[in-house]
């Protein structure tokens, strides 16, 4: 029964007082990444279009933050399968005032985010996406990051490869 009482917030607060006994004096090494799942595998929905019905699957992301060194999961949320990755990453990582390096997948490559962790004295890799330009609109960490992906590739996918353990 008391399971009921139990919700998200208090998960949230448990893995934080875990996180702040263990893991924060030290600048943290963070993976982060989004996966999806379902409790039931489809769903049958009427298009009105179509005139017929159709499956369509129905799911929940889990948006996780978890420490590299001891892969503990640092923070997370869970949103609706069509939610956006990037601005989520904030939420993630809010509370950690000093960062190392931070890997994520492309989805969470913005201007913004690579501001964020580098004003947090850290570094973020992400692959940037197709349609990603060099022009930095003021975000120096945007620029170093572009020219390090461009320029010395193979070095940085050296770096990002440790994003497999997540």
């Amino acid at each position: 029964r008391k399971m009921r009482e139990l919700d998200s917030a208090f998960w949230r607060r448990l893995s934080w007082a875990v996180c702040t006994r263990v893991v924060l004096p030290r600048a943290l090494d963070v993976m982060v990444d989004a996966t999806g799942f379902s409790l039931v595998s489809k769903s049958a929905w009427f298009c009105i279009r179509l005139g017929k019905r159709i499956r369509r699957r129905d799911c929940w992301k889990v948006h996780l933050a978890v420490d590299q060194r001891l892969l503990l999961i640092l923070n997370w949320r869970a949103t609706a399968f069509h939610r956006n990755d990037s601005p989520l990453f904030r939420r993630l990582l809010a509370g950690f005032r000093q960062l190392g390096l931070v890997f994520a997948d492309a989805a969470y490559s913005c201007r913004a985010n690579y501001q964020l962790v580098h004003e947090r004295a850290g570094a973020l890799f992400a692959p940037f996406k197709k349609n990603a330009g060099l022009k930095a609109k003021n975000c120096t960490a945007w620029r170093a990051a572009w020219h390090l992906y461009h320029r010395l590739y193979m070095v940085w996918k050296g770096i990002y490869h440790q994003r497999s353990k997540v």
